[in-house]
């Protein structure tokens, strides 16, 4: 199954809702910011980052699909990161603030590298009260988040990509109503414990 964002997060209003260059933003949170989006995600790398770096990575059936028409997301105002690919040398331009970039997969990946390979595998979000990183198991492709980068605590899991991140903006859609307003205490963002 692919990931419908637009039917996942139909409970929120089009406000100033638009689409640039590939990131879609919706629902302007203008009580948090002028320019504060509660939802944006991106729409797929391009073809050269497909073939080059995504395919290369050994990542499970239902993140690789993921991958083929999204680029990462920022949900919730930045409840939950999802990370996205960018080309070798893409600069940040604060000039526009329409052209913001997903949190770099490869970055990251790199950062927590030591204890990612003893677990075969890789970090493909982040929750954003606490920074738990979110990984997924490139044998099993189980869905763990740890507490912030400490491995060896997890805070929840699920089985497969898509169960996390469809059951997780379900949980999250009750916390904010309809317009962005978030209803419950920023801690409560955090996954419910599903560890063992």
């Amino acid at each position: 199954m692919t990931i419908d964002f637009d039917a996942l997060l139909s409970k929120f209003e089009d406000i100033a809702d638009f689409e640039y260059e590939g990131r879609v933003f919706r629902t302007n949170a203008q009580s948090i910011a002028p320019r504060a989006y509660l939802n944006i995600y991106y729409r797929a790398a391009v073809e050269e980052i497909q073939k080059t770096i995504i395919e290369s990575l050994g990542l499970p059936q239902d993140v690789r699909e993921f991958y083929r028409t999204h680029n990462g997301a920022n949900l919730f105002v930045g409840a939950i990161h999802i990370y996205g690919f960018l080309p070798p040398g893409q600069l940040i331009e604060r000039g526009d603030w329409r052209k913001r970039l997903p949190h770099n997969f490869i970055i990251i990946n790199e950062e927590y590298f030591p204890d990612l390979i003893l677990r075969n595998s890789l970090c493909l979000g982040s929750y954003g009260y606490d920074l738990s990183m979110v990984c997924v198991s490139r044998d099993t492709g189980e869905i763990i988040c740890v507490e912030g980068s400490n491995f060896n605590r997890v805070r929840a899991k699920w089985g497969s990509f898509e169960s996390w991140l469809t059951s997780e903006i379900v949980r999250l859609s009750n916390y904010f109503d309809s317009v962005g307003h978030r209803l419950v205490d920023i801690e409560r963002t955090l996954p419910l414990s599903r560890a063992p």
